[in-house]
């Protein structure tokens, strides 16, 4: 039974996830999980807000918990804003408006090692951008399966045009391997439990949790 602690409130945001139970300490916690809203404050990755619409007073809430989890050498996962605030607090930057990542459909993403396309929720207009870290630092594990946005706006209302130079995918799925953190930008609460992507992730948690196989490894 893996044991869930919800930063803030929306307890529906663990409902995807297989055998697990809602703790109301994160000291007993195997996983601390952070969920959807509002955008990600663009000062926590030191940019100039052209298009967030942000709730500060939450961001340094949520930063302080996430330290919290570090210390206490925690599993943590984010959903949506979740996982664009573990993207900032590792360092990693946002897009701050994409387009046609905001569908009621959703569209199609990619697993990169397995070359699995599953469908995903999209409810997004901000997005990871985890590439001015170092190679190192962080596991691309899913991207969209085709470059959906028209434009990618990012600080003094830059529009990147050139995007192979910039931007080599629209990230979904992220790991951060120094804070253990499994950044998920579709919405897999909303999703059915026996979808691929769902069945994906609650394996990938599993390997996780367990420490049974490196999230380094080829096969996941």
């Amino acid at each position: 039974m893996k044991k869930i602690y919800v930063v803030g409130f929306g307890l529906h945001y663990m409902s995807w996830i297989n055998n697990a139970i809602h703790v109301e300490n994160m000291e007993e916690a195997d996983i601390v999980l952070f969920t959807g809203g509002e955008d990600v404050s663009p000062s926590l990755y030191g940019e100039e807000n052209v298009l967030s619409f942000s709730n500060p007073d939450r961001d340094i809430y949520e930063k302080a918990m996430f330290e919290e989890a570090c210390k206490n050498n925690k599993n943590i996962i984010g959903i949506c804003r979740g996982s664009q605030l573990l993207t900032a607090l590792n360092g990693g930057k946002l897009i701050q408006d994409v387009t046609n990542h905001a569908l009621a459909s959703g569209h199609n993403i990619r697993i990169l090692n397995k070359g699995l396309i599953m469908k995903a929720t999209s409810t997004h207009h901000q997005m990871m951008y985890p590439f001015n870290l170092p190679k190192e630092d962080y596991r691309l594990i899913g991207v969209s399966e085709k470059r959906r946005s028209r434009h990618y706006l990012t600080a003094n209302k830059h529009i990147v045009s050139d995007l192979d130079k910039f931007i080599p995918y629209e990230p979904e799925i992220v790991y951060y391997y120094k804070t253990k953190s499994l950044a998920i930008q579709p919405h897999p609460e909303l999703m059915e439990k026996d979808s691929d992507l769902v069945v994906f992730l609650n394996d990938l948690i599993e390997c996780i949790v367990a420490k049974k196989v490196n999230i380094c490894d080829k096969n996941l």
